[in-house]
């Protein structure tokens, strides 16, 4: 932190570090004033009958200082004389010469008493230096501009990211630290790992790239993820301190077939990796209903207890003065006209804004970006709108800006899901424009490419990890941003979109994923609906993958030598799965009866390799199905459950494992609709029994020997956890004094095996000094929004 930039600060920032540098400089309380018709005073310190110290901010690094001396001189002098403060004090971001100070002395005497009072960058730069606790409570004020960075880090860190690091610059322009920022960031440092899940456009991109932005600063490469999890493997430097990016990491529908081929697993690998090596981090960012419903589809992902690595960001972090932190900074750094910025200082404008329900940074960001884009008037008016209603942003660019060829492009990228290489995309926006019977011109797709490119999709070149990226590499395109894509899905649910045609132009099964994860999710009757009238091609096409990707049993493999993935987890049933709720979403008995026939034939070695959960889940929903046979129904979910109960391998577990196993088991057969699952729940009841029995006599039998077993395999809080699922009453009488001896011992050795808490402090981001006096919520607003005049 020695060297600050001052021009990155906005006008109210600058008040607010002169106000924090003062404060510790003077040794005195300060005020920032509401502003008043004169504009003559910033910051005061009351000092009774002896008179008022009054800073002013000039805030002019633009403007410069010939400009900065005639306004003092001109303007100010009569200002500050009316005032009559016993003392006056200049802060301005110019850089003062000697020449320049001896002037502004001679000008504003003699409220100034010496050339002491007069701070110009210079001087106030060297004053921040002596403070670094101060800088880091002013996040803008110590980032090292993007173009710094590129001359001193190593170019080979900047190459691997290089779109992400060139967003980095403008992310901490208008970032404003926020307690979730906070909490986000002792995450990552205490865990190495921090997984950001909230709604739609409430920031979550945002906290992360700042994330990523603080550590590109303290020499971390930071690597882009951007397809599967597997290229944090590729891009792993053993020697060098890396932050992995993974935005988005699960997609817009977790109900995808491939979380990347068995994702969940890999991620789960990289988590435990990256949490025990030092110099590495990883920082993932998701929906949070995709996150819940990931965890429902992957077991392995629930299993992996990801709760402690996430960080939640909810609206409940924007507080008013932070949106009007978020609102002034979007708007001071924006491109739109003066005359425009000037209307949000309006306070009929911004309280409306500030208050209202649908605030979204989000929405803000692209209704300013859109509007120095294509010279939107009424900007204020126009933000207000969108948040009323939020798909009007990307409705009025649609419906009214752009020519078909570009809608088309972007109704045929939805159909990806997630990005796409250029030539891939060229070939289905030709077929679906065949297919509508329009002119299908190379030219006019390029036209369409470049119209849209740096506003509602991105292009960038496919990254080779192994080190090579140029004018050969694919161009890949994606959506600008994650609403545009909901805008789309809204304008297929109105009807708005050629269905028919564009899903007459899909020809295998992985681009309809993506679209049938969006009818099973929320329920869009639309789409589902085209989706069933193309029932019979869907089926065949769904056939014809399952059987190109079906998994082998374990005796397959084992006889063909034929593996696989090292991080496949063996569950042919989950795929079942989730062909049988592809079966659902399009209506389709054949590929359901096909699902079921697949169970009917299978033996005992098949179904047993699977997770007991996965063959749990899909009991569940084949009973839930009228798509197969009542009949079929009742054969085959007893079947399941028998084998999901099975203690093949429970039985030689540790107490910890087989517990665990047997509470997952109960709490999946509790309630649920299978024919046979009450019976099955009540055996594994009747197995938790014996297993807490079975402890108990070990204990009675011979109480040394299971005190240094469990003592040695640290199993103390397994055996409280066992142990507290009964109540002494309920034991068989000679198993009492076991259990009483049983449990004092796991409390005495948890008791050693915890360690006394440490009181750690709290970082000091975003966390100002006390004041004596304190504005309003309303003046506090309006005075830092009014610096937009």
């Amino acid at each position: 932190m020695d060297s600050f930039d001052l021009g990155r600060l906005s006008d109210y920032d600058f008040e607010v570090v002169c106000r924090d540098l003062f404060e510790e400089i003077l040794g005195l309380k300060i005020e920032i004033l509401a502003r008043g018709a004169d504009r003559g005073i910033d910051l005061r310190h009351m000092t009774g009958d002896a008179g008022d110290v009054v800073i002013q901010c000039k805030h002019w690094a633009r403007s410069g200082r010939a400009k900065l001396l005639a306004h003092m001189r001109d303007k100010e002098r009569a200002k500050i004389a009316e005032l009559r403060p016993a003392r006056y004090i200049l802060a301005t971001s110019v850089e003062l010469t000697v020449d320049a100070k001896d002037t502004l002395l001679e000008d504003l005497a003699p409220y100034v008493h010496s050339t002491g009072d007069l701070y110009g960058a210079e001087q106030l730069t060297e004053e921040l230096r002596k403070r670094p606790a101060l800088v880091q409570r002013h996040l803008r004020l110590w980032l090292t501009s993007t173009a710094v960075l590129h001359a001193v880090l190593n170019q080979d860190a900047l190459l691997r990211s290089e779109d992400l690091v060139s967003e980095l610059d403008d992310a901490a322009m208008t970032f404003v630290p926020t307690p979730t920022f906070d909490v986000a960031l002792d995450l990552l440092e205490r865990e190495s790992v921090c997984l950001l899940a909230g709604i739609p456009g409430i920031g979550k991109s945002t906290i992360a790239k700042m994330l990523a932005r603080l550590h590109l600063e303290r020499g971390y490469q930071v690597v882009d993820v951007t397809r599967e999890i597997s290229e944090i493997d590729r891009m792993w430097l053993p020697e060098s301190p890396q932050l992995f990016f993974y935005d988005d990491f699960l997609g817009e529908i977790a109900f995808d077939h491939h979380l990347g081929k068995n994702e969940d697993r890999r991620l789960l690998g990289v988590l435990r990796r990256i949490r025990k090596t030092p110099g590495k981090l990883l920082v993932l960012t998701t929906r949070e209903y995709i996150l819940r419903e990931a965890k429902h589809r992957h077991e392995t992902l629930d299993d992996g207890d990801l709760e402690p690595l996430t960080c939640d960001v909810g609206t409940d972090a924007y507080s008013v003065d932070i949106r009007a932190s978020i609102l002034y900074n979007h708007v001071y750094y924006s491109e739109i006209s003066a005359a425009e910025k000037r209307k949000f200082a309006v306070p009929s404008q911004w309280r409306d804004l500030l208050w209202h329900r649908n605030f979204s940074p989000r929405l803000v960001a692209n209704t300013l970006r859109l509007a120095s884009r294509d010279g939107t008037a009424e900007v204020a008016e126009a933000l207000l709108l969108n948040f009323e209603n939020p798909e009007r942003i990307w409705a009025r660019v649609i419906e009214q800006q752009l020519d078909a060829s570009a809608v088309h492009l972007l109704e045929v990228l939805f159909t990806f899901g997630r990005d796409t290489e250029l030539d891939d995309l060229h070939d289905a926006w030709r077929s679906y424009r065949i297919a509508l019977r329009q002119s299908d011109d190379r030219r006019q797709f390029h036209d369409a490419v470049k119209v849209l490119d740096g506003s509602m999709i991105e292009t960038s070149r496919l990254f080779d990890p192994i080190g090579f990226e140029g004018e050969t590499a694919p161009v890949i395109v994606s959506f600008h941003n994650p609403s545009i894509r909901d805008y789309l899905l809204s304008r297929v649910q109105s009807k708005l979109v050629s269905l028919d045609e564009l899903l007459g132009t899909i020809t295998d099964a992985s681009r309809l994923h993506h679209l049938v994860s969006l009818a099973f999710l929320r329920s869009h009757s639309v789409l589902r609906d085209a989706l069933r009238t193309r029932v019979d091609d869907l089926t065949d096409l769904f056939l014809r993958e399952y059987a190109e990707t079906e998994r082998p049993s374990f005796e397959e493999a084992l006889r063909d030598d034929d593996w696989g993935d090292e991080d496949d987890d063996g569950s042919w049933t989950s795929d079942l799965d989730y062909y049988l709720k592809v079966a659902v979403v399009i209506d389709s008995r054949v590929l359901a009866g096909f699902i079921a026939d697949k169970i009917e034939n299978a033996d005992s070695g098949r179904i047993g390799d699977c997770e007991p959960s996965h063959l749990i889940t899909l009991a569940a929903h084949l009973a839930a199905t009228e798509l197969v046979p009542a009949e079929q129904r009742l054969r085959l979910g007893p079947k399941l459950l028998d084998e999901a109960i099975a203690d093949r391998s429970r039985a030689q577990g540790q107490l910890g494992y087989l517990w665990s196993d047997l509470i997952e088991l109960a709490e999946l057969l509790t309630d649920l609709e299978v024919p046979g699952a009450p019976a099955r729940l009540q055996t594994i009841h009747e197995e938790m029994t014996d297993v807490v029995h079975g402890e108990l006599r070990a204990w009675l039998f011979d109480e040394p020997a299971r005190r240094a077993y469990t003592a040695r395999y640290g199993n103390w809080w397994d055996l409280a956890e066992v142990l507290s699922s009964v109540e002494p009453e309920d034991l068989p009488e000679e198993l009492r004094p076991a259990y009483v001896v049983a449990t004092a011992a796991a409390q005495a050795g948890i008791s050693a095996e915890t360690p006394t808490p440490k009181a750690r402090e709290v970082p000091p981001t975003n966390r100002p000094p006390v004041h004596i006096t304190e504005l309003t919520l309303d003046e506090t607003l309006r005075n830092m929004l009014e610096t937009l005049e």
